[in-house]
């Protein structure tokens, strides 16, 4: 596995490995605790990707919660910011859960800023599912 340590203010790794979904799991619980996760994908990630992410993160003892909004740039704005806030909310989540954003680039920059705002942030995972949410 490469792994790729990223020391800004807040540090975190990259971990880059064919197979890691089905691992998501167990790595994260390697950093936090097991807690409810959201994730949080869109309509153009297969369900099944989505389906692996959750059978990992229920057997590492997580309690999972998906969301899954529509595809497209046109969905990156605030009625899916806002859909997603109240999602965090019906589940509730607390600032000891986590989100898990799995997809591409809208999934990530959306999750990513609900997940930043929310209850004044939760932690945050990238789940990247395109080259450009990778980098």
């Amino acid at each position: 596995m490469s792994t790729i340590h990223i020391a800004t203010g807040t540090p975190y790794d990259v971990l880059i490995e064919p197979g890691l979904l089905d691992r998501c799991g167990q790595l994260i619980k390697s950093v936090h605790k097991p807690c409810s996760v959201a994730i949080v994908t869109d309509s153009g990630v297969p369900t099944k990707l989505a389906d692996r992410a959750e059978v990992a993160l229920t057997q590492a003892g997580f309690g999972v919660h998906r969301v899954v909004f529509e595809q497209g740039e046109s969905h990156k704005n605030l009625n899916t910011f806002s859909t997603l806030l109240e999602f965090f909310a019906s589940v509730p989540l607390t600032r000891s859960d986590l989100v898990v954003a799995l997809g591409g680039g809208i999934v990530g920059d959306t999750a990513g800023f609900a997940a930043a705002c929310y209850l004044r942030g939760l932690p945050f995972v990238q789940i990247p599912t395109t080259l450009l949410a990778a980098v």
